[in-house]
């Protein structure tokens, strides 16, 4: 392609906004305008749902007979294509006339006739995608259809009949439903027992092409394979629709999980709800991973009318006292989005006093207890910090401990001084065993607003 300064091209395109990435006509556009930036000009047309008027105007363009005298037919076009230029002439070309009678087609009937002119594969590729529910790489789609060979050609014989079309790059083809009518109207076609057998030959057929898992990981619930680590979400979603407990369990908690480190917490409170769906027959440290991740993701994601029965559980599950503390500060962090409450400080301190940690009890205790942490604090500036290995040793106990505790900071604030400013000392003290947490990270903040109201005090 070379421009020319004597001729004008036109380059006329259609693509949907939410698959904008995906638009074959978008990235061959954007290779032109990299190629010539200043030659080539774009143009922007929103195109939505027409009018009614626009709609009886585009039928009676497009209708191969005359409509003027079938109101009835025209309305039904305009309902059941829900004013789509797209499904409007789909169901103009498929309306008949015999003795000035026409007899409308509907929607799944379009589609069956479509099917009829096609091989038999046709129908099973149309249902994987249906049930996949976005675009699906042709690989998988092959494979998944039990009919490699013959897949590509048939989905070229699907796309000319506009049930299907071509996505992404040439080197990395997939393809979905021409329009999300057609995958409404399949999967509602569809038996439950059906979708469930698609569903369980789509976790399959991704979970044989990325390698498989072996029995000891799926038993302990750990990723021993990195090669499906991008696929946990497909994974999660179609063996729960499948009813495949033990598997729908693995890779929820594990999609789960990798949301929730990742902060995607719709995602990882969806994903942890397919696991705990499918929890029964599991150990308690399972089913203690899927409810105290789940009450986590649900304090964080503020959807506290929820989080009760997942720390209920949790607290059940748990079999430390780390782990039962662990459901404590949660218990707190979700109080304190509700309204703080004077009961805070004392399962904050309950709960730390549980993990070895003292707690004072009294003014004279935190008076006492401001003059240790000092002194650990100058004591502790002198030594060596531990190694990462002595770290490791303490994490766990220690970073909670100083989550709860920087808790009860959140609360005594400017409520009680002495308190406040144990807690800063003690919070940076215990940072220090701590010191590539968010915790420890507050816990210096507080010690420099503890010395603030110190001063002002």
């Amino acid at each position: 392609f070379k421009p020319s300064s004597e001729i004008t091209l036109l380059f006329v395109g259609t693509y949907r906004s939410d698959e904008l990435g995906q638009s074959r006509f978008r990235q061959q556009l954007q290779n032109l305008q990299t190629r010539f930036p200043d030659t080539i000009q774009e143009s922007k047309i929103d195109v939505g749902k027409l009018t009614v008027d626009q709609s009886r105007q585009l039928i009676a363009q497009a209708a191969r007979f005359d409509l003027s005298k079938h109101t009835t037919v025209v309305d039904q076009v305009i309902s059941e294509s829900d004013r789509n230029p797209y499904l409007t002439v789909q169901l103009l070309e498929s309306l008949t006339i015999d003795d000035d009678v026409v007899t409308f087609r509907n929607l799944q009937q379009v589609i069956d006739d479509k099917l009829e002119r096609l091989p038999i594969l046709a129908d099973s590729l149309l249902k994987i995608l249906t049930i996949f529910g976005r675009g699906m790489s042709i690989g998988d789609l092959a494979e998944a259809s039990g009919m490699p060979a013959e897949t590509t050609s048939t989905l070229m014989r699907m796309r000319s009949e506009h049930l299907i079309r071509w996505l992404g790059e040439d080197d990395e083809p997939s393809v979905d439903t021409y329009h999300d009518k057609i995958r409404e109207n399949v999967f509602r076609d569809m038996s439950e027992s059906s979708r469930r057998e698609h569903h369980q030959t789509i976790a399959e057929t991704i979970e044989k092409r990325a390698g498989g898992v072996t029995a000891a990981s799926l038993d302990a619930i750990t990723l021993n394979n990195e090669s499906l680590r991008p696929r946990l979400f497909d994974l999660s979603t179609h063996f729960d629709g499948a009813g495949n407990c033990s598997h729908a369990r693995y890779y929820g908690l594990l999609a789960a999980e990798q949301a929730r480190s990742q902060l995607a917490l719709e995602v990882a409170e969806e994903h942890y709800a397919i696991a705990g769906r499918h929890a029964e027959g599991c150990d308690t440290s399972c089913r203690y991973r899927i409810s105290v991740g789940h009450a986590d993701a649900l304090v964080n994601l503020g959807r506290l009318d929820s989080v009760n029965k997942q720390l209920d559980l949790a607290d059940r599950y748990a079999s430390s006292n780390i782990e039962r503390a662990e459901v404590q500060a949660l218990r707190v962090s979700a109080e304190l989005k509700r309204r703080p409450s004077q009961e805070l400080p004392l399962i904050c301190s309950q709960a730390v006093r549980a993990l070895g940690t003292r707690v004072p009890r009294s003014d004279l205790g935190f008076s006492l207890g401001i003059i240790q942490e000092w002194l650990v604090s100058i004591f502790a500036g002198s030594r060596r910090k531990p190694g990462p290995d002595g770290i490791a040793a303490v994490n766990k106990d220690r970073q909670l401990a100083l989550r709860l505790i920087n808790r009860m900071g959140l609360y005594y604030g400017q409520r009680r001084i002495l308190p406040f400013y144990w807690i800063a000392l003690k919070a940076r003290n215990l940072s220090r065993l701590c010191s590539d947490t968010r915790d420890a990270a507050s816990a210096c903040i507080r010690v420099g607003a503890g010395l603030n109201l110190w001063s002002l005090a």
